[in-house]
């Protein structure tokens, strides 16, 4: 049987380690606790059982299966990630036959059959839950798919933050300062699900939800790869190429949903303002690398003129990266721009659209401003480049914090600052003072956005000149 070599020795550690055992054990006993309390505490002495015991009992079950499954499980495979460098060493990727693919892959797969082990441990306690009446499968079950769905997005990322090409004291303030919260609201969000259990989850959400879960996935993956794959190697290209093929396919999944529900135009703008973040977050990688071609790259180009011309925005590189973003922006630009003159967009998606837009755009020109900033010679001797997102964030929360004259009615819109995140709303309605401070916003936007496409079209140029041209290599 042929199994990937990290899983093994994920596996055998798991099943080795007496940390492990011990949790295991540990949880199934908290499992009981807490279905024993249920009982008792929605016990009467004339009727017996309480009709509301399955509930509490359900109750108590997804808290504890949700905090191993969001916090415990996450934390311990990036623990053990960051503490065996195995992410760390090119050498480990240049001397061996596994590809960087097979090391994400083998860390998730053990990630995941260990949070089937919990799941199917609590499957005796929730049928006790049913038997006791209060909750009923079509309510456990919708549940359980969020948990599954949330739990595999979090490990997704937890590993892909282990894999970053930063000190490992980096890694760790990003997870606690990322992954850390957002597993508490997670947790949190299905914690008011198990409580309320109102939900009406009906196939074309199921298949939305998957399908959302599925791309956040494969991007992640896709990003991660990138970061394990040695230096020198088209090591972006397989990422780019899962965002292209992810936004083809969650575009005619969201279309097909917005028929079904009978508001394509919302669907599609919803559909614009998700994956649009996506290639920003891609942007951000992109723009924090180094500059131009390797000759490896560039000894491995087609033959055609019109292939290289195709290929280049999906090969490794700032300037192409810079290349493939602005593509999939401006054409996601021109198909929302479509659906708004020739749809029936509801106000609020309209408004929020607009306003994300905004803040994507204000991001995109921090990172490119940032980028000409530490390429200027009194900078590159001390500062290197794939400092770029590290230091746009740095900026972006600094004047985030500056407080501008949006909710004030006597202070002039002139006063809103630029980059200054919070005040971009999504309005319920366009007039007045709020209109003007969005318009306001997205012209220094758009300043911003060409000031930084000024700094790098040179360079981009150049890189396009040299992928493409024919001739020896430089």
């Amino acid at each position: 049987m042929n199994i990937n070599p990290v899983t093994r020795k994920e596996l055998l550690q798991l099943t080795r380690s007496h940390v492990i055992a011990h949790s295991i054990v540990g949880v199934f006993l908290l499992l009981l606790v807490a279905s024993a309390w249920g009982i008792v505490a929605n016990m009467d002495s004339t009727r017996g059982v309480d009709v509301d015991a399955g509930r509490a009992v359900f109750v108590s079950l997804c808290v504890i299966l949700s905090i191993v499954l969001f916090t415990v499980i996450p934390f311990n495979l990036f623990s053990r990630s960051v503490s065996e460098h195995c992410f760390d060493s090119e050498d480990i990727l240049l001397t061996t036959a596994l590809r960087p693919s097979a090391f994400f892959d083998g860390k998730v797969l053990s990630g995941h059959l260990l949070a089937t082990v919990f799941f199917f441990g609590t499957m005796p306690f929730l049928l006790l839950a049913y038997l006791l009446h209060g909750i009923d499968t079509t309510q456990i079950l919708p549940w359980t798919a969020a948990v599954a769905m949330s739990a595999s997005v979090i490990v997704h990322l937890s590993l892909f933050v282990a894999s970053v090409r930063l000190n490992a004291l980096f890694r760790w303030a990003l997870w606690l300062l990322g992954v850390a919260p957002l597993s508490c609201v997670a947790l949190q969000i299905v914690t008011e699900f198990a409580i309320e259990l109102h939900v009406d989850w009906r196939p074309p959400q199921i298949l939305v939800l998957s399908s959302l879960t599925i791309a956040v996935n494969f991007l992640l993956r896709g990003l991660a790869i990138a970061q394990l794959s040695p230096r020198g190697v088209d090591r972006a290209r397989p990422s780019r190429l899962t965002a292209a093929i992810v936004w083809l396919v969650l575009m005619a999944v969201f279309i097909a949903f917005g028929v079904h529900m009978h508001e394509p135009s919302n669907a599609a703008l919803m559909f614009f303002v998700l994956m649009d973040g996506g290639f920003l977050v891609l942007a951000v990688f992109d723009l924090s690398s180094l500059d131009g071609l390797s000759p490896r790259i560039l000894s491995d180009r087609p033959a055609s003129r019109l292939r290289r011309l195709v290929r280049w925005p999906f090969t490794t590189g700032a300037e192409s990266g810079l290349v493939f973003t602005l593509v999939f922006l401006g054409l996601d630009a021109l198909l929302a721009l479509s659906v708004l003159f020739l749809g029936h967009a509801e106000p609020d998606v309209r408004n929020f659209w607009l306003a994300a837009h905004i803040a994507y755009a204000y991001v995109l020109a921090a990172l490119l401003i940032m980028r000409g900033i530490l390429r200027l010679p009194a900078l590159a001797r001390r500062v290197s480049v794939r400092a770029t997102g590290l230091a746009t964030a740095i900026v972006l929360a600094v004047t985030t914090l500056i407080p501008s004259g949006f909710d004030d009615p006597y202070v002039l819109d002139a006063n809103v600052v630029p980059f200054n995140l919070l005040g971009i709303r999504s309005p319920d309605f366009w007039s007045g003072n709020t209109f003007n401070t969005l318009s306001l916003h997205f012209h220094y936007a758009m300043v911003g956005l060409l000031v930084g496409l000024l700094i790098h079209a040179r360079r981009v140029c150049r890189s396009l000149f040299l992928y493409v041209r024919d001739g020896d290599l430089p």
